[in-house]
């Protein structure tokens, strides 16, 4: 997962050194949390599964460039890891009691992804900051999951999950080329994760980041 990871920022920041530089205007690195979940619509009787339709917080870092750098709006690559999942409670069983002993246990499977948006920025300017809109589409791929995502679901959940995220930032200078920005942004799915003609999953994650760029060009 990790040398996944380092491997995509490698290619990131080697291709911004080969491009025309008139092209790339910033680039940077993105950190913060995610608060995911996941819907599962079941059509059946639901004491016959468990349901893990809470949500969890997770961790999401990753780098970014920013390309065309118009008046108004410029366009983001991304590549980072999050961390989705879900949180859910499941009923505890013994071999004495194998229906259960009225008892139940949180568990909170988490998947990870190697998330990978293209979003359009429209940002509004003064000499002091920066507000601005983020939309796009999104790719993610399955890279791993924690010990609690097992079973028949977790085992067939699809290797690349389809989303877009929409979000705005508020951005600051640090010196002339450096700034920082924090960033809220929803990322939902558009598609299942997993589908059985019986039970649809399907992802979706509340992000908080913070920002730290480097322009390449000052105006």
């Amino acid at each position: 997962m990790k040398s996944k990871f380092l491997v995509t920022v490698l290619v990131i920041f080697i291709f911004s050194k080969v491009v025309n530089a008139q092209l790339l205007s910033s680039f940077g690195m993105k950190i913060g949390v995610a608060n995911a979940g996941q819907s599962w619509d079941y059509s059946g009787d639901l004491t016959t599964i468990e349901i893990f339709d809470k949500s969890r917080i997770g961790f999401a870092f990753g780098v970014y460039t920013e390309w065309f750098d118009l008046p108004l709006i410029s366009i983001i690559a991304e590549a980072h890891y999050i961390q989705k999942g879900s949180k859910g409670e499941i009923i505890v069983a013994t071999m004495d009691s194998p229906a259960g002993t009225g008892e139940t246990k949180t568990i909170t499977p988490r998947i990870d992804y190697l998330s990978m948006p293209l979003l359009a920025k429209l940002r509004y300017e003064t000499n002091s900051f920066t507000v601005y809109g983020i939309a796009g589409p999104r790719i993610d791929i399955l890279i791993g999951k924690n010990s609690e995502a097992v079973g028949s679901v977790f085992d067939d959940f699809k290797y690349t999950d389809i989303g877009g995220t929409f979000g705005f930032g508020f951005e600051i200078p640090i010196t002339e080329i450096y700034f920082a920005s924090c960033e809220l942004r929803y990322s939902p799915s558009f598609q299942n994760i997993f589908s059985n003609g019986i039970l649809e999953v399907k992802n979706r994650s509340l992000e908080f980041l913070v920002v730290f760029g480097h322009k390449l060009h000052t105006r």
